[in-house]
């Protein structure tokens, strides 16, 4: 699945809300992967979770019964540059064939073959390195702020077609004023988190960008200095 929209549209802060409601724990059933990885450091962060996503299968099976549904553990590629001109090629490809819906319940082959792993997964696991090809069998999602037409259009077809986001500015309040009272520090005065949102909603805040992620600066700085958080939010 993947969701493509400009920046501070929420799209991480709603995605881990959900997952926060489902009783999903990160490092055990999903896994946040940040901007500044290497191909061959999500190939190894794959070969880990094909064990996690096979493990989640067999354990269903094992209860026997059918309607169960595994929890099957998802990797979240967060704003990983993958398309943009001069990024490295190969993660691209690797997500391609991490999503590649034709592989049914065999799982996604994902390969590779270089001097960095073995294809005996008994000798890769001696050598304390990873096989050659793994079948990978959990979740992808993609959230992306790159520009819609610089997305891999195969990318986007094994994604089932990308939701691509876009607000208004008057989308964007309603938004903030819906989401506020769930951010910002739990200890945080809500008189205060009201009046930081009333500020950032009028015409008084001039700053480049209103975005759920100005939102979130904005509380932070707000409850570390209640009485200065106007001047020093004018940056934003």
């Amino acid at each position: 699945f993947m969701v493509q929209g400009g920046p501070g549209l929420g799209k991480t802060y709603i995605l881990l809300e959900m997952f926060k409601k489902q009783g999903w724990i990160e490092g055990k059933d999903y896994l946040m992967i940040k901007a500044g990885v290497s191909a061959f450091g999500v190939y190894g962060i794959i070969c880990k979770w094909a064990d996690k996503a096979e493990q989640a299968i067999q354990d269903a099976k094992s209860k026997g019964n059918k309607a169960f549904k595994p929890k099957i553990p998802v990797l979240v590629f967060d704003d990983v540059p993958m398309f943009s001109a001069g990024k490295e090629h190969r993660l691209t490809e690797i997500i391609k064939a991490m999503t590649d819906s034709t592989s049914g319940e065999e799982g996604r082959l994902v390969s590779w073959r270089t001097n960095k792993t073995k294809d005996d997964p008994a000798e890769a696991k001696a050598a304390g390195t990873y096989p050659s090809e793994v079948r990978y069998k959990g979740g992808v999602i993609i959230i992306t702020n790159e520009d819609a037409k610089k997305i891999d259009k195969p990318m986007q077809d094994r994604s089932g077609g990308p939701l691509f986001l876009t607000v208004t500015q008057d989308e964007m309040i309603e938004r903030m004023k819906l989401l506020a009272p769930s951010m910002g520090p739990k200890t945080m005065d809500p008189k205060l988190k009201q009046t930081v949102l009333n500020w950032l909603c009028s015409s008084e805040f001039e700053g480049e960008e209103l975005s759920m992620r100005t939102l979130h600066k904005a509380l932070l700085i707000a409850n570390a200095n209640p009485k200065r958080w106007k001047s020093m939010c004018v940056i934003l």
